[in-house]
């Protein structure tokens, strides 16, 4: 089987038209499907032409498209019916009567998409009948997809991103089986004897056809057809033919080696021609790990005079489906692996583009995702050249990195927080940056000396000192430090060592005899809700209460370096009243655990995280799942309730995973909390190329209630 994915390649290649208006548009940001009362526009259509290679003959094992929502919407009602337009390579439409005219495939499929979040990646049913009808009538060029409205509800629609929206359009995926080949060999062998008192003439013919054709579904079938003519003119002369043909065909389920051997050996010991053909058939058809071993060994003994023609044809079919268990790791369904890693410019210094290719020179990826926090980590291992090693150890801190899936989708953001090198037998790490303090101050006692003993009095704080040159580089981060009693100059003093000692990076070197030639470098990153550890929130203008959510956003838009979002869009309103009056030195994200801790005032866990371009995401965790898993899948497949696969890459923590096949017949509580089947995932740990972990979290209520007491947890218990 092979895999392709295919997207869009020009603007002009997805759009829609309105039946309500006849109207067209192929030049707008976003595709839509469904219904649309506004203006008029009533049932509305899309289409998407994806150039592919697919020759007449082709199985079609499994395809879908997937899709990124422009915008959140969750009315129930949309019906869509998928077809294509029936050609080998169909331009696509660029008026409204021309797509409005096209001839559709017969095959066709239904679709009800469910709730679709701005951002989110959502993908199709199987598309693979509709595809199948084309590459049974010809050498397909270009597929043009239309999705159109089916019976949709009023003004209940969905919408996608376009090729000219710059990413994120959509992606057609097809696993395919190309259609059988056919192999003749020939071979001529011709021998002629003469002796000086009698002319004898010996004429062999030897004429091998060899015919394999193999063509695999759930099956290999092998057919090998042999056909030797041989013709002898002689003067006495004595001609052999022998043909021997051995097939072995083994087909287990289980952990298998099979050898074949096949040994042929002829003696000719008077004036003989023999010519001898041994066709040797191996198919071997296995649901595991097979192993076959073919050996094929031909001797040839000639004493006297003697013509000896050998012709051996080895034909061998291994077709092999590793299915997986639940407790292995590694399906073979996957399609490549097409993880596209950017590299830009520190976002306090101008975010212009360093570096597009990183994801051909991965040797090894993983990113965390956590329910707190957003974009947690990533670690990306890559192979590249001296110079380029050390440019990024010298430059590379701090600078922005985007990860973005096989559908173009962004999946993780972040910074790089420290660098680690090797260079033969050195090795060089530099950061972490979350360690760099460029803006310092120091809370202290006062000791008043004038007295003896000298006595403690009253906390002051130095004004914060700064280091302009880091925070051009790498941003402000602040660091409040702590000292008992000490007099103001001294307190000065402290703080100036420490910022002269912190304000860059650190360093560390290690040199290993006996090593060369071993080049690496690896990139540890955090997402940008660590920056919130790296300044301080005071508010002593206001008193009294307000809304939790009012506060927990002036909190952010204090952020000193402006690289979190301004907006609010996806904040969600929380009334519960808290303090304003802040004057702890606390840090930002100390505040805003607090606060994302107390949930709503009927004590409902929120979460809060911050994802694509920094806009900080708060609300309270979804009342339905999002994914489910089933124990007995052998593939081990995440996928959405309506059974559409989610690669490991693209799935999301604070989403509830439901087990179907676990506990199977219990009635569902009112509560999925209270459903044992349903896990919480408060963190993913996702591993290049397909490993993906999964970590439950707790979402009881006890702890918003404990929360809003200022109580960490309470003992006792039986």
């Amino acid at each position: 089987m092979t895999t392709t994915t295919v997207y869009p390649a020009v603007s002009g290649d997805d759009g829609s038209w309105f039946e309500g208006l006849s109207a067209f548009d192929n030049t707008a940001t976003a595709v839509y499907m469904g219904h649309i009362t506004a203006t008029g526009l009533n049932q509305t259509n899309g289409f998407v032409r994806f150039p592919v290679s697919l020759s007449n003959g082709t199985t079609i094992n499994n395809a879908y498209i997937t899709f990124t929502a422009s915008a959140s919407l969750s009315s129930a009602g949309v019906q869509i019916r998928i077809q294509a337009i029936d050609g080998a390579g169909p331009a696509a439409p660029t008026t409204y009567a021309g797509a409005q005219g096209a001839t559709r495939t017969t095959a066709n499929v239904d679709w009800n998409p469910g709730t679709w979040t701005v951002g989110n990646t959502y993908q199709s049913p199987d598309l693979s009948t509709v595809i199948q009808e084309l590459v049974d009538d010809y050498d397909v060029t270009a597929i043009v997809i239309y999705l159109e409205d089916n019976g949709s509800t009023v003004n209940n629609s969905r919408q996608f991103y376009s090729y000219d929206n710059g990413s994120g359009f959509a992606a057609l995926f097809i696993d395919y089986t190309e259609p059988a080949t056919t192999t003749t060999t020939t071979t001529t062998t011709t021998t002629t004897t003469t002796t000086t008192t009698t002319t004898t003439t010996t004429t062999t013919t030897t004429t091998t056809t060899t015919t394999t054709t193999t063509t695999t579904t759930t099956t290999t079938t092998t057919t090998t057809t042999t056909t030797t003519t041989t013709t002898t003119t002689t003067t006495t002369t004595t001609t052999t033919t022998t043909t021997t043909t051995t097939t072995t065909t083994t087909t287990t389920t289980t952990t298998t080696t099979t050898t074949t051997t096949t040994t042929t050996t002829t003696t000719t010991t008077t004036t003989t021609t023999t010519t001898t053909t041994t066709t040797t058939t191996t198919t071997t058809t296995t649901t595991t790990t097979t192993t076959t071993t073919t050996t094929t060994t031909t001797t040839t003994t000639t004493t006297t005079t003697s013509t000896t023609t050998t012709s051996t044809t080895t034909i061998s079919t291994t077709s092999t489906t590793t299915l997986q268990t639940f407790a292995t790791s590694t399906p073979s369904f996957h399609q490549s692996l097409s993880l596209s890693i950017s590299a830009f410019d520190p976002l306090v210094v101008s975010n212009a583009l360093v570096d597009d290719s990183l994801g051909s020179e991965l040797d090894s990826y993983n990113h965390v995702i956590s329910a707190l926090g957003g974009y947690e980590s990533a670690t990306i291992s890559i192979s590249n050249t001296q110079i380029d090693i050390e440019d990024w150890l010298a430059n590379g801190l701090m600078r922005h990195i985007e990860v973005y899936n096989h559908a173009l989708v962004k999946i993780w953001e972040g910074f790089v927080n420290e660098i680690s090198i090797t260079l033969g037998g050195l090795a060089v790490t530099r950061g972490p940056v979350l360690n760099i303090a460029n803006n310092v101050a120091l809370i202290y006692s006062t000791v008043d000396t004038s007295v003896s003993p000298p006595i403690t009095g009253q906390r002051a704080t130095t004004a914060f000192s700064g280091d302009a040159d880091s925070q051009t580089r790498y941003g402000v981060w602040e660091t409040v430090l702590s000292a008992g009693g000490v007099s103001a100059t001294e307190a000065t003093t402290v703080r100036d060592v420490f910022l002269n000692e912190n304000k860059d990076p650190q360093s560390s070197q290690r040199i290993s005899l006996g090593q060369s030639g071993n080049i690496g470098l690896q990139l540890s990153c955090l997402g940008y809700y660590h920056l919130f550890k790296k300044y301080t929130y005071n508010q002593i203008a206001n008193t009294g209460t307000d809304d939790l959510s009012d506060v927990l956003a002036a909190i952010i838009a204090a952020d000193p370096n402006s690289i979190f979002s301004t907006s609010t869009s996806k904040i969600t309103a929380n009334t519960l009243q808290v303090k304003q009056y802040l004057n702890d030195n606390a840090t930002a994200w100390s505040l805003i655990q607090g606060l994302v801790a107390r949930g709503d005032s009927s004590d409902n866990r929120y979460i809060f995280g911050i994802y694509n371009e920094r806009i900080p995401e708060y609300a309270a965790i979804p009342t339905d799942f999002e994914y489910q898993q089933r124990l007995s899948d052998p593939a081990q497949r995440i996928e959405t309730p309506q059974g559409i696969e989610v690669k490991p890459w693209d799935v999301k923590a604070g989403k509830w995973l439901f087990v179907p096949d676990f506990l199977i017949g219990k009635i569902q509580p009112s509560e999925l909390r209270l459903d044992p089947r349903m896990i919480f995932i408060e963190q993913m740990t996702y591993t290049m190329p397909w490993n993906l972990q999964i970590q439950g979290g707790k979402t009881d209520k006890l702890s918003q209630k404990l929360a809003k007491l200022g109580l960490g947890g309470i003992g006792g218990g039986v």
